[in-house]
């Protein structure tokens, strides 16, 4: 039995339709800003990886490299994306150079004057001729289950 509201606007199934186009165009004009402000900002971006960090576009073009080495279709194709979208790339490049160097500089800082606690351990001679995981033996001694034959071979593994 199929239930149908006869009492409802006619209207309403094409109001959703236009709602839909509606957030359709949003989506894409926004995704368009975010290009073209990319896109003018990508040769600074660069600029600025090369500046802070130049072994991260180092390493972005051996890794397309080994890309086109290896899987000469997939190697090819990562280049075309990269070239195609450049906008995004440059920005990747340059977030991550400003991140390994704000890591590289607070590594320096933290470490700067201060000690870090730790205890130190003396072994001695004799030390290194015992071997120190070595356990006694102990004798198992195999518990036969109330009702159940030794016949099984998965009760012989506990």
């Amino acid at each position: 039995m199929i239930f149908r509201r006869e009492s409802g606007n006619p209207f309403f199934g094409i109001l959703i339709v236009l709602f839909l186009f509606m957030m359709v165009w949003f989506a894409i004009t926004a995704v368009r800003g975010i290009f073209m402000l990319l896109s003018w900002l990508a040769l600074p971006l660069f600029i600025l990886a090369l500046v802070l960090n130049h072994k991260v576009v180092v390493e972005y073009v051996s890794w397309l490299w080994r890309m086109i080495k290896r899987d000469t279709v997939k190697g090819l194709v990562f280049t075309g994306l990269s070239l195609v979208g450049y906008p995004f790339v440059s920005a990747y490049l340059a977030f991550k150079a400003l991140s390994n160097h704000r890591l590289k500089n607070s590594d320096e800082d933290d470490l700067k004057g201060e000690y870090i606690k730790y205890r130190e351990v003396k072994v001695t001679d004799e030390d290194d001729d015992e071997d120190f995981l070595e356990l006694p033996e102990l004798d198992v001694v195999k518990k036969e289950r109330n009702g159940v034959d030794g016949s099984n071979n998965y009760d012989d593994m506990f």
